[in-house]
């Protein structure tokens, strides 16, 4: 029996991921804008902008729902891949939502920026995978796989902080709470993410029969 989402029209999916990766990229670039402007605005190198830029879960994540939507390829389209950008994405938006978001108040260009960024690509994409993705072809494995990525990016960023003295997030900064407390949080993120791709995998079994 196929799942309530299979029967929809294959171009209504199509076109609501249409707008899914211009709302990412246009986050995306107008979050570099700003690091680059106040970065020129003080006399630096726009590469160390540049480079913090690209040191943040969140760009990465947004980045790869700009390709997931994008891409025509088949690994890009998979439920797999689909899932495990879904699941990165929907904790980009929680952890900012919890944790983040009362640290600071931005205004202007960054207030859109955020909003964007941390809200409106985590609710459609994850809006998208609930009504419109074909459900039913995940397995109890994949949460494992999708460890990979946050698991590769946390070292990168513990590493990165330890040469060049800059945190990507306040959990993570090891100058402040020390290595042992980061390793903490790190390992509850991690946590996290397979609690809850558990969850997404017993979701889409459960309604994809």
């Amino acid at each position: 029996m196929s799942s309530p989402a299979s029967t929809l029209p294959l171009t209504r999916a199509r076109w609501a991921g249409i707008f899914i990766p211009f709302i990412a990229i246009a986050g995306l670039a107008l979050q570099l804008g700003i690091l680059l402007g106040g970065a020129w605005a003080k006399g630096r190198s726009g590469w160390g902008a540049t480079a913090n830029f690209f040191s943040y879960f969140t760009i990465l994540s947004n980045l790869l729902v700009a390709i997931s939507f994008a891409a025509p390829s088949a690994f890009w389209r998979s439920a797999r891949t689909q899932g495990g950008v879904t699941l990165y994405i929907a904790v980009v938006g929680l952890v900012y939502e919890l944790v983040l978001r009362r640290l600071w108040h931005p205004e202007g260009a960054q207030f859109i920026a955020d909003l964007l960024l941390h809200d409106a690509v985590p609710l459609t994409v994850v809006a998208h995978w609930i009504f419109l993705r074909e459900r039913g072809a995940l397995q109890w494995r994949d949460p494992f796989a999708w460890l990979v990525y946050p698991g590769v990016y946390l070292a990168y960023a513990l590493l990165r902080g330890a040469l060049t003295g800059w945190w990507a997030y306040p959990f993570i900064d090891a100058s402040a709470l020390g290595y042992g407390r980061v390793l903490l949080n790190a390992a509850g993120l991690l946590m996290v993410f397979l609690a809850l791709g558990m969850g997404m995998v017993g979701w889409d079994r459960r309604h994809g029969s």
